[in-house]
């Protein structure tokens, strides 16, 4: 997916995809860390919610800024 995001230019067209190809990729890794330590993840707040439990507040909301550009792009467009 990266390597994907990376060939892509950044214009007004393609800013939006490349945001969202790039959250999922960062929660896909995120997604990872939880389940090494045995966690299953069932919204996408919860991995915020982990962040935080990892003392990774400004990560968090990072993440948590992210997530809600990429809802907006998702569901309002």
């Amino acid at each position: 997916m990266l390597k994907t995001i990376e060939r892509i230019e950044i214009t007004d067209i393609t800013a939006s995809t490349v945001l969202s190809i790039s959250y999922e990729a960062l929660r896909e890794v995120i997604e990872a860390l939880c389940l090494m330590e045995g966690y299953k993840v069932y919204s996408h707040e919860a991995f915020t919610a982990y962040l935080i439990a990892l003392k990774e507040e400004s990560i968090a909301a990072s993440f948590d800024r992210f997530r809600k550009l990429r809802n907006g792009i998702n569901y309002y467009g």
